[in-house]
């Protein structure tokens, strides 16, 4: 089954680098297109952003990018992206995740289309039986899906995670129409109110019902169909590397005389 590889980034190519090479390398199941959104962050980086993607990916993997010198934000950045593809899955990541071992794309995949699947993430942390404390806390719970072991997941999570295009698309638009400048700031909130109805976003896609709690386990397994991939206590596949000051993607001025 084919799925496309879309990657937000912000002028970093040292880290665009490392994220593409180790994912290509651990993927059991290469994307049919990589499609690439880059906000200029940081200034004059275009061109080693496009030499690095003609060394790796050369013609061996169809790839397109776009790149916007006034930055457009994570929402409108993913906005571009989702149009971009056509097929219904794509498999999300930032140009700051290293992968760490073998992704199982081609299980996954077939995992949610079979079982109509949403989200599957690749966890950046060893996978706890829980998250957070006192009231708030979730506790997780596994799954299985035919072969595939699964946790499900509190949220739809912007890390390496393959995602149902036709559950997200729709919220993402509806953001995009209703307010595209307030979405370039806390886009992954914004989108899991959408999903979780918190925010009665208009859209074709499978929403929990009225009344519901978008925190019940039950809740999330059965609608918002989120999860994490294997089991409580698996280690993680992915890390995060982007978290260097000189390397934060907030917007501002990153003249030399700034």
């Amino acid at each position: 089954m084919d799925y496309d590889l879309i990657v937000p980034s912000a002028s970093r190519p040292h880290l665009l680098e490392t994220t593409l090479v180790s994912l290509l390398g651990y993927v059991d199941h290469l994307p049919g297109r990589i499609i690439i959104h880059n906000d200029e962050v940081f200034p004059d980086k275009t061109q080693d952003i496009l030499t690095i993607l003609d060394k790796i990916l050369g013609t061996h993997i169809p790839w397109t990018w776009k790149n916007d010198q006034s930055p457009l934000g994570h929402g409108p950045s993913l906005a571009w992206l989702l149009n971009q593809t056509t097929i219904p899955y794509v498999l999300y990541t930032q140009d700051d995740f290293v992968t760490l071992r073998s992704l199982p794309i081609r299980e996954t995949l077939a995992c949610m289309e079979t079982h109509g699947l949403h989200h599957v993430r690749f966890n950046k942390r060893k996978t706890m039986p829980y998250k957070g404390e006192g009231e708030t806390r979730w506790y997780k719970r596994e799954v299985q899906y035919g072969e595939t072991p699964l946790v499900v997941s509190d949220h739809w999570y912007f890390q390496t995670s393959l995602w149902r295009v036709a559950q997200i698309k729709p919220v993402v638009d509806w953001w995009m129409g209703r307010d595209p400048v307030g979405f370039k700031e806390h886009g992954e909130i914004k989108i899991n109110n959408g999903l979780n109805s918190v925010i009665w976003v208009t859209g074709d896609y499978q929403r929990p019902p009225k009344g519901s709690s978008w925190d019940d386990s039950q809740v999330r397994e059965h609608y918002q169909r989120t999860f994490i991939y294997g089991h409580i206590g698996d280690p993680p596949y992915v890390k995060h590397i982007g978290d260097h000051p000189e390397d934060y993607a907030l917007i501002r001025n990153r003249s030399a005389t700034s």
